[in-house]
């Protein structure tokens, strides 16, 4: 059993286009963090979610079992961004997702749904997007709260997280038609 949830968030950590393997791992994974403003609608909608799928895959030991899981990364996909060691997750819980390599790509559209590749640049750390998961409990040896990426759509340009800032064309003047050699240059 799984709990689909649609929303708009902040993107972090991007791995769409090509599957890496976690470090002490040979499974390739694509991946995504969502960071969730806390208080919101989306909060409340994403933490009902866990707690169904915790009650349906845990029985009578539900509670116990997520109050064992959550706090722990490798446990839990749902995480407090107050707690995490960077500034832009205050305010934010961390929703972590993952697709499996042997799963094929999650898909990656455009405003206009047109599909995107990684040339595009479209889709960075910071950018704001739809996102699709389906959250589930899983027991046994791994016992925790995961989140499956089903796809990410591009909304709108943010402050880029950890890296350069992205420029539009309109901060550029329009030099048109090259009509100097290089030795003009010079």
């Amino acid at each position: 059993m799984s709990t689909r949830i649609k929303g708009q968030a902040r993107i972090a950590f991007p791995k769409l286009f090509e599957a890496e393997a976690f470090p002490g791992t040979q499974t390739k994974r694509y991946g995504a963090s969502f960071l969730i403003p806390k208080g919101s609608d989306l909060e409340k909608t994403i933490e009902k979610a866990i707690e169904t799928e915790a009650q349906a895959k845990w029985g009578k030991t539900w509670q116990k079992t997520l109050a064992g899981v959550r706090g722990n990364n490798n446990k839990c996909a749902w995480q407090d961004g107050d707690v995490s060691k960077y500034e832009s997750n205050e305010g934010h819980m961390i929703l972590s997702s993952n697709r499996q390599e042997k799963d094929g790509r999650p898909t990656v559209l455009d405003r206009d749904k047109t599909a995107l590749t990684e040339a595009d640049g479209r889709i960075y750390a910071g950018c704001y997007v739809n996102f699709n998961v389906d959250i589930w409990a899983q027991d046994g040896q791994y016992t925790g709260i995961r989140c499956s990426l089903n796809g990410v759509q591009f909304v709108k340009d943010g402050d880029a997280f950890g890296g350069a800032a992205r420029v539009s064309e309109d901060e550029f003047e329009d030099l048109g038609v090259d009509t100097e050699t290089e030795d003009e240059l010079a």
